[in-house]
């Protein structure tokens, strides 16, 4: 087999955008196509609607969403197994090709990793742990064996997936910063680059003195950032339409 024979099979995008709060992430998130499927995590997906809302009320008739955030009412931290029954549920209408939306956000992954730590420690209370509030090693392994075959099922959905997350500092043991990653337990953060196709870090430029919401594709020393897509620039405007017309030419390929 010749890599000149190597087709691009699936022409949606599969990204992961991370950056600090209020760096715009899950207002770009909310503006790719609908219709559109959010699994809110992190509670906060109103700053995303007041966005749309001022701007293009249209589009928040074509977004349904399901709350995830932990609370004694819906399980706790076991609301982790809601979403994967939802998740069940879309698969199942994939096969019957069925599936509803054009864009998957996972909103944050970050809180997504915590929850499904917190879920697994939950369900082994057998492990030795110096403190009880303290994940172990052995909830770590867990945790790594079954979050990476669940990236797996939401890259296999037939749509885009927007997956967002929360930006935090590696230091090396002596306590020097090395550079900044995206906020997931353990070493999962490694995994990302590998398991998206594009990855983008949110942040908040200064522009003829004005702030403006930007998104770098490309890494450098301090910042993890990833794109196959050869035409995208090193800094976009963190906007799908913006970042569209790169997109497609992607899908042209």
């Amino acid at each position: 087999m010749k890599l000149s024979d190597l087709k691009q099979t699936d022409s949606n995008i599969k990204v992961l955008i991370y950056g600090l709060s209020g760096a715009g992430k899950t207002s770009c998130a909310l503006g790719f196509p609908g219709p559109m499927y959010v699994a809110d995590f992190d509670g906060k997906i109103s700053s995303g609607a007041n966005f749309w809302e001022a701007k293009d009320p249209k589009r928040l008739e074509a977004i349904e969403y399901d709350n995830f955030q932990p609370t004694a009412a819906n399980g706790g931290v076991r609301v982790y197994r809601k979403f994967e029954a939802k998740l069940a549920e879309l698969e199942d209408l994939a096969k019957q090709g069925k599936f509803p939306f054009r864009t998957f956000v996972l909103d944050s992954l970050t809180s997504f990793g915590d929850m499904m730590l917190q879920a697994i420690m939950a369900d082994n209370p057998s492990v030795k742990r110096v403190d009880p509030k303290t994940p172990a090693m052995q909830d770590y392994l867990i945790l790594s064996a079954n979050f990476k075959p669940m990236i797996y099922r939401l890259l296999a959905l037939p749509c885009n997936l927007v997956t967002v997350g929360h930006l935090a500092a590696e230091k090396d043991p002596e306590g020097n910063l090395v550079g900044y990653r995206p906020a997931l337990p353990g070493k999962l953060p490694e995994l990302l680059p590998i398991l998206f196709q594009e990855v983008y870090r949110a942040y908040v430029d200064t522009i003829e003195g004005k702030p403006v919401h930007v998104a770098q594709t490309r890494p450098t020393n301090l910042y993890v950032a990833r794109t196959q897509i050869s035409e995208m620039p090193p800094k976009i405007p963190l906007s799908f339409d913006a970042m569209d017309k790169y997109f497609n030419k992607k899908k042209e390929k």
